[in-house]
Formats: structure tokens, C-alpha cells, sequence
């Protein structure tokens, strides 16, 4: 698994909210109301003239009732990955191999399949929480406390990423 992480070719740049074209999501479809604040979040990038993708995690065998079905957002669960982290669904095979300017991470720290996904993104510019084992898959960590809600993550997330502008080249 690893290994494979490792040996992600992508093309690394700097992106925030304001030079971002393309942005794509991987977090955890576990409540109804997480599931909520996460669509709000896509809809406020949308809004800032942003093409997003998304790819929700969720535990149980069938998608859950309060998952809907769009164009551009795409779902996993654990059957979708092979003993070895071979991943298994075309969908998210080609969510991986997609290159959109920013990766934002909203999965906890601790979860496998997410971060797996991360690592094998070949995103620009990747951002997600702050854990030791993680520091190679993220270009920005942001170490929050452990019990931070996540519309608390989103707002610190949104804020460095509106703040963060392009380097300009002295060519």
C-alpha cells in the first residue's frame, strides 16, 4: 500500500480557493447531518466558480437513505478495496486518477480507505487534518483538536485556502 502511495506521480502546485479551477472532496458519509454540511460545503465551492468532485465513504453494506445521487459525486464503501488496497470500483478508480487543483481531505485521520485514496490522488495541491503517520500525502495539514467539529474543520480549511495565493515567478 505503501508502496503504491509512494509511486504517485502528480504534478505539485499551489493552489488556494482563488486560483483553483477544479476541486475534489473525499470525506465520510456517516450521518444525515454531516452528509448535509458536507453538500452546503460543495454548493459554497461551486459558488466560487469551481468545477467539484466528491467521493463519500460510507460503513454500511447498502448507501445510506440521506446519500442522493448527482453527477460528479461518487461513493465507496470498504468493498470496493482489495485485501491488498487494490481498488476494485471503476468510479473511484478513475476519482483517483482524475489531476483537479485542490484535494480537500474532511475524513478523520484515522481512516484507512480515505487516506489511501489521498495518497493515490494525483491532485495539484492537497490539504487534510494534521497526523504524523500523514505528513508525505498533504501539501497542508492543519492540526486541529481532536474533538473539532466538522464544520469547524471546514471553516479552517476555507480559510487558509482563501488566504493561500499562487507564488508569482520573477521570470
Amino acid at each position: 500500500m505503501l508502496r503504491r502511495i509512494s509511486r504517485c506521480v502528480r504534478k505539485r502546485m499551489v493552489y488556494g480557493f482563488g486560483e483553483a479551477g477544479t476541486a475534489a472532496l473525499i470525506y465520510v458519509a456517516d450521518t444525515a447531518a454531516n452528509y448535509r454540511l458536507i453538500m452546503n460545503y460543495i454548493k459554497s465551492i461551486q459558488d466560487m466558480g469551481m468545477r467539484v468532485k466528491s467521493l463519500g465513504f460510507f460503513e454500511t453494506k447498502t448507501r445510506p437513505a440521506f446519500v442522493n445521487e448527482n453527477p460528479g459525486w461518487y461513493y465507496c464503501h470498504k468493498a470496493d478495496f482489495g485485501l491488498n488496497m487494490k481498488i476494485k470500483n471503476e468510479e473511484v478508480i478513475a476519482f483517483a486518477h482524475d489531476e483537479p487543483d485542490l484535494l480537500i481531505d474532511l475524513s478523520p485521520p484515522d481512516f484507512l480507505y480515505t487516506k489511501y485514496l489521498a495518497g493515490v490522488s494525483r491532485a495539484h495541491y492537497k490539504v487534510g487534518m494534521f497526523d504524523t503517520s500523514q505528513v508525505d500525502i498533504y501539501d497542508l495539514l492543519l492540526e486541529v483538536r481532536a474533538n473539532t467539529s466538522l464544520q469547524d474543520l471546514m471553516k479552517h480549511i476555507s480559510h487558509y485556502l482563501q488566504i493561500i495565493k499562487k507564488p508569482v515567478s520573477d521570470a
